[in-house]
């Protein structure tokens, strides 16, 4: 067939954005949720991806070095499972916006290779590059075998790389099914594979976390973004982000977990930073100008033997605590996981300036609650240094506004 010019002039122009892309470049694919089963990927004649059968074969078929872009409307997978990556590098996703692009996980098609997660590389896997902008992802656990049969946990995402950024998201629908497996909503920690290596850059910038499953038998570390022991990792960042109404539908719910911490919302959640120190975390951990209500700790340190962490600053931060147990704080340890006899664990400083403190309402334990608790019966944990000052707080026992064991501390000072 003859083509007329103006028709070869548009055929290259279609074929050129969803071909391969020149070196340095990304190639431009385009979807629609047209549940019409074709599409070219082109700006103009989208593919659809509406089915997960046709969306997974339309990510499988771009592996690297792509821009995916979205209009309106719900999109299924099936999800990541072990060698069989969804995400890639060099690959970027801009939705149509928050609500409008949903991305969603529905139940897999290859039986007991689910692993309930809806966009992952594998352990020994990077992503470089990876980008997520203006969209929604619904985990949709209740409808996963995962989540329905006991099996685990269902999340987002799990990656590792550099220059890793999600912006202007929401995350919806994860949990967990079973007692005993926790919940990673967002999970970027490059195990011990990855000793050595140094990884960098990695942001969440206005993502809100809400609306998780219902029915959940444990609960969710719901951001973890740094690193094993022996991972050098650099500028993780949680900006701007929200944690809402979460702790109805989990036993217990941590929400921030990166190496800078700022402008975040965290409410109606058990805690809000939290650290298990079951190895050397070496690290400097900022949270600064974040928003809790209603929490338990804003930030919460779980002790464990021979384990440290290098310092944490908690800088000008509005902390609302609610009186339903004995020891709530701002800030506080817990030492419960080592033993008479064990190393004690050890941090080397802790920075808690500028803060506002008070409880959200007044309740049976209003009198033990502290904006600063560090105490050990047993001297399991030791910090080198602790200082407080500018903070003001409200509400809580009257003199008593730090609970501070002097003895666990080198050096102290209170302003």
């Amino acid at each position: 067939m003859k083509l007329k010019a103006k028709h070869l002039l548009y055929f290259c122009v279609a074929a050129l954005t969803c071909s391969a892309a020149l070196p340095g470049q990304a190639r431009a694919i385009y979807l629609a949720s047209r549940n019409d089963g074709r599409g070219s990927g082109s700006p103009t004649d989208p593919y659809d991806g509406a089915s997960a059968d046709r969306y997974d074969a339309i990510l499988a078929r771009y592996p690297a070095s792509t821009d995916f872009h979205y209009a309106a409307g719900v999109y299924q997978s099936h999800g990541y499972y072990y060698q069989h990556e969804n995400i890639h590098a060099g690959c970027r996703h801009f939705g149509a916006g928050v609500d409008k692009t949903v991305i969603r996980l529905v139940a897999p098609n290859h039986g007991s290779a689910a692993s309930g997660l809806l966009f992952g590389a594998d352990y020994n896997q990077s992503a470089d590059g990876f980008e997520m902008h203006n969209l929604t992802l619904d985990c949709n656990a209740t409808h996963n075998p995962v989540f329905e049969k006991g099996l685990g946990a269902v999340g987002a995402v799990n990656i590792q790389g550099n220059n890793l950024l999600f912006q202007n998201m929401k995350i919806v629908g994860f949990g967990t099914g079973k007692q005993g497996t926790e919940c990673f909503a967002f999970f970027s920690y490059p195990g011990e594979y990855w000793k050595g290596k140094t990884f960098q850059n990695i942001k969440l910038d206005h993502v809100t976390f809400t609306a998780a499953a219902r029915g959940n038998r444990d609960g969710t570390t719901v951001t973890t973004v740094y690193a094993s022991e022996g991972v050098n990792v650099q500028n993780t960042q949680i900006v701007n982000c929200e944690f809402l109404d979460l702790d109805a539908e989990f036993t217990y719910v941590h929400a921030l977990g990166a190496l800078y911490n700022e402008n975040n919302l965290v409410r109606n959640c058990t805690e809000g930073g939290y650290f298990e120190t079951a190895d050397h975390q070496d690290r400097t951990f900022v949270f600064k100008n974040n928003t809790y209500q209603n929490v338990r700790k804003a930030v919460y340190i779980n002790c464990h033997p021979n384990a440290s962490i290098g310092k944490i600053i908690f800088d000008n931060n509005k902390v609302s605590l609610r009186p339903d147990i004995p020891n709530n704080a701002a800030v506080g340890l817990n030492d419960a996981g080592i033993q008479p006899g064990q190393t004690p664990d050890r941090i080397g400083s802790i920075e808690f300036e500028n803060n506002t403190v008070y409880l959200a309402s007044y309740g049976e334990f209003s009198s033990l609650c502290r904006a600063l608790s560090l105490q050990s019966a047993g001297r399991h944990y030791s910090i080198g240094q602790v200082v407080a000052s500018g903070n003001k707080v409200s509400g809580l026992p009257t003199g008593q506004p730090y609970y501070i064991q002097a003895d666990l501390v080198g050096k102290l000072s209170i302003h």
